[in-house]
């Protein structure tokens, strides 16, 4: 299983996204590995598949054979056909599995179990890591959420003016735009954040060149789209990508061309209904979001429990104001029993920053 976890991590995700990444090995019965492979790209062929034709090139008989798969095999028709009849076709009777799809649509361990295979079902906790975005896409039916913050010391992300140009160095949004933003299907924001700072939220990379991607932005009354506004760089600087703005449904005119109008609801305060917001994301094709705004956004997602991962690169300075801006910013009492757990997961220096990342302890 280490071996088919190892492959599996091989691949590029950005290649296989919306699927797992996913890695099989096939070994004889002293042990010996005869096959291995791994789920390359969306539409191609399974690793179960590949691991199976690989063992194959060294005999015509896999009967005595046991099948090491990092995820179960899908047992439907998708892109590619069901994995089990091609275990079952070959002869295989043993597979073990490292974890459950979470998939509705897949009931690979049931299938092979009534066909007589003798099969294992494990949840490896490195496994189920390894695949933490596609598990909460179908256990969630939303993208994974990334919550990028500079911080201080003191937890605060701006002074009480709202400046915060610049607190993170450059080492530090280097690494934002090189692995965060590039690593995103899309970037979120709020208009808020675009119109403080003239945000053009492209990805600049190190050789020079500029790349742009899609961006969603909440802007509940179009703020945006008013005349005074058609200057921004945003609307300029995303030739390749789409704009999706969120908001309350009103006559639209001159939209430009590289934006799409989402309507939907906002509660009484003012903020938007994210369940529904994510949900219209992942039909979107957006499986995997990096969250660039402020204190507002951040603060609903993480009541909502919509924060899968937080990203705070921390500068080594400290406010010591109490109205400086905090990270999250809520009135009401929360016991230390109802608080939102997070486990951290990287301790990574840049210059005088450093980041820290958490994932949510459960998907």
């Amino acid at each position: 299983m280490r071996a088919a976890f190892n492959i599996a991590k091989t691949a590029d995700f950005r290649l296989v996204r919306p699927n797992p990444l996913v890695g099989a090995v096939v070994a004889s019965s002293d042990g010996n590995i005869l096959g291995e492979g791994c789920h390359e790209k969306f539409g191609a062929a399974h690793a179960e598949v590949n691991a199976i034709q690989n063992a194959l090139k060294h005999t015509n008989d896999l009967s005595a054979c046991t099948l090491y798969v990092t995820l179960e095999p899908c047992s439907h028709q998708g892109k590619t056909p069901p994995c089990t009849d091609f275990i079952m076709r070959n002869g295989i009777k043993k597979v073990v599995m490292g974890s459950s799809d979470p998939n509705p649509l897949v009931s690979g361990a049931t299938v092979l179990k009534e066909a007589g295979v003798n099969v294992e079902v494990h949840n490896y906790p490195a496994l189920l890591d390894m695949n933490r975005e596609f598990f909460v896409n179908q256990l969630h039916q939303r993208p994974y959420v990334v919550l990028k913050m500079a911080t201080t010391i003191d937890g605060k992300i701006a002074d009480r003016n709202g400046k915060s140009k610049w607190l993170s160095n450059e080492e530090s949004r280097i690494y934002v735009h090189e692995h965060l933003r590039t690593e995103a299907d899309a970037i979120l924001t709020t208009y808020h954040t675009v119109l403080k700072d003239n945000a053009q939220l492209t990805i600049r990379k190190s050789d020079g060149s500029v790349l742009d991607k899609d961006i969603i932005i909440i802007d509940r009354d179009f703020q945006l789209l008013k005349p005074e506004n058609a200057g921004l760089s945003i609307f300029k600087s995303h030739p390749h990508s789409t704009i999706f703005l969120f908001g309350l449904h009103k006559h639209m005119n001159d939209v430009p061309k590289n934006v799409k109008i989402i309507f939907t609801d906002f509660d009484q305060e003012g903020n938007i209904k994210l369940d529904a917001m994510l949900k219209m994301l992942l039909e979107q094709k957006h499986y995997k979001i990096l969250v660039e705004a402020g204190s507002k956004l951040a603060t609903q997602m993480m009541i909502h429990d919509c924060i899968d991962e937080m990203k705070l690169f921390v500068a080594p300075v400290v406010f010591l104001d109490n109205q400086a801006i905090s990270i999250f910013n809520h009135d009401h009492y929360t016991s230390l029993l109802d608080t939102k757990k997070f486990q951290l997961s990287g301790v990574h220096p840049f210059a005088s920053d450093v980041l820290l990342s958490y994932v949510k302890k459960s998907l």
